[in-house]
């Protein structure tokens, strides 16, 4: 997504760029075209520096909960832990049976 909105922004600050020139009628000057390249890329940059500035709290932060799978140790699942996974369900079906 970053690439997309690195392209948007520099798009409408190009096209930004067009519609004032074709108001102010200055075609080909270099300089002025120059000028507004160098304001789109500047603006993707200032982007893209942002994104990744603002996501490194994220990045060095994230750690994942489950990182590998085990094996039950139990020797039976507990009575609460059914009413916590089907207890809304169980609940339905009971009402419906009374």
């Amino acid at each position: 997504y970053l690439v997309f909105g690195l392209l948007a922004v520099g798009y409408a600050v190009w096209k930004d760029f067009l519609i004032s020139e074709t108001i102010r009628n200055k075609f080909g000057e270099i300089s002025t075209t120059l000028k507004w390249i160098g304001i789109a890329a500047g603006s993707m940059l200032a982007l893209g520096g942002l994104a990744f500035l603002l996501y490194q709290p994220y990045a060095n932060w994230y750690v994942q909960g489950y990182t590998n799978i085990q094996l039950w140790k139990g020797t039976h699942t507990p009575f609460w832990s059914y009413l916590t996974h089907w207890g809304v369900f169980l609940f339905v079906i009971v009402s419906w049976m009374l």
